[in-house]
Parts: structure tokens; C-alpha cells; sequence
């Protein structure tokens, strides 16, 4: 195996937490906006459904997002990057190494915040763009969140001298609503000793 072995990891309970009652906790999304140039140079930009990934311990964007960029005459290239070693907190997901392929790219967060950066590539059910412990890295000591809001300010400056700096607003997405055939699967599932098991598991995975 290459040296340039890089570990990724990444949690496939961390889309959409069903409490055993009828609420749901998400993750704080984002209605995001990928930024990119066509082979005529021009600059465009394609909506992309945003989560900040605390699961997950890279940045990475999906192969199918991309595929749909290069249709739109986007001049996108991945570029190898050794290898990652996937790792889930799913018991019944096989683990395994595959090839790291990096991209380029830019997405803005809002009117002010745009984030540059070279994403791994890699599909997640639900998200074209998923910003995990790497993104936070690069902010850290420049951002505060509200949890009850799903509310996101980035600094231009560390907090402590952001009075000199830019403050940028990021509103995230307020959770959605779920059907009412999704709550009696959930309290199905919960009157069981195997679901109560599952539940419990699924809460506390990521």
C-alpha cells in the first residue's frame, strides 16, 4: 500500500437522527452554491445541499455532484491522492481502502462566505458537499454556532478581534418535517429489545 495512505472517516447515521417520539434532530445544512468555471472561463455557480459533517473527518464533495458540474461544461478534474481507508460507525458496513481522488472548488455559504479548498471525493446519501474536521480546523477560534437556531458566524478575524474584522451569517436550514409514516416505523421499531438497541445506537453514533 502507498505511503500516502490518508484515513478517512465518515458516519452513515449523521443524515437525520428520529427520536423515539415524532421530533428530528439534523445536522446544521446548508442551502449552498458551488462556484465554478466552464471551459470558456466563465464562472457559474449550481445549488449544492450543504451539511456541516461532524462524522466525518474530511471535506469532500460526491462523484454524482461532480458528474453533473462536468455537464454543465464545468472544467473540473480530480486529481489522485493516495489512498483513504473508509471507516463507519455501521456494524454492518464493510470497512475498506479505496483511492483518494481530490477536486478543487469553491463553495459559497452565503452572500459573503465562500470557502476555497481541494475536496475529497466521495458519495453520501443526501448531501452534494460535506464540510467536516477539516473545514473546522480552518475556522477554528473564528466561528460560533447557535444549536437551537441552526444558526453559523464565521470571523474573518480570530473571535476575540472579530470587532475588526467581517462577520459572516450563515442561516442553516430548519429541520424537516417527517411523515407520519416515518414516526410509526421509528415507534415500531422502538417497542422492540433489538430497536430500543438500534435507537440507542443511532443517537449516540455520531
Amino acid at each position: 500500500m502507498p505511503d500516502s495512505q490518508f484515513k478517512f472517516f465518515t458516519c452513515y447515521h449523521h443524515l437525520k437522527v428520529s427520536k423515539l417520539d415524532d421530533s428530528v434532530v439534523d445536522l446544521l445544512r446548508f442551502n449552498g452554491k458551488t462556484l465554478y468555471q466552464t471551459n470558456g472561463a466563465l464562472w457559474r455557480g449550481k445549488q449544492a445541499r450543504v451539511v456541516k459533517g461532524d462524522g466525518a473527518s474530511e471535506i469532500y464533495v460526491g462523484w454524482m455532484f461532480i458528474d453533473e458540474l462536468k455537464h454543465q461544461w464545468a472544467a473540473l478534474s480530480a486529481k489522485d491522492a493516495g489512498w483513504m481507508n473508509v471507516e463507519t460507525t455501521n456494524v454492518n458496513a464493510e470497512d475498506g481502502i479505496e483511492k483518494r481522488q481530490q477536486v478543487k472548488s469553491k463553495q459559497r455559504l452565503s452572500t459573503s462566505y465562500v470557502y476555497d479548498a481541494e475536496f475529497a471525493v466521495y458519495d453520501v446519501k443526501g448531501f452534494d458537499i460535506v464540510l467536516g474536521k477539516r473545514w473546522i480546523r480552518d475556522i477554528n477560534r473564528r466561528y460560533q454556532i447557535g444549536h437551537d437556531s441552526n444558526e453559523l458566524w464565521i470571523s474573518d478575524k480570530l473571535l476575540e478581534e472579530r470587532e475588526h474584522g467581517q462577520v459572516h451569517y450563515l442561516p442553516g436550514q430548519r429541520p424537516l418535517d417527517i411523515d407520519e409514516g416515518m414516526v410509526e416505523q421509528v415507534n415500531s421499531l422502538a417497542s422492540t429489545s433489538y430497536g430500543r438497541q438500534s435507537m440507542k445506537t443511532y443517537l449516540t453514533a455520531c
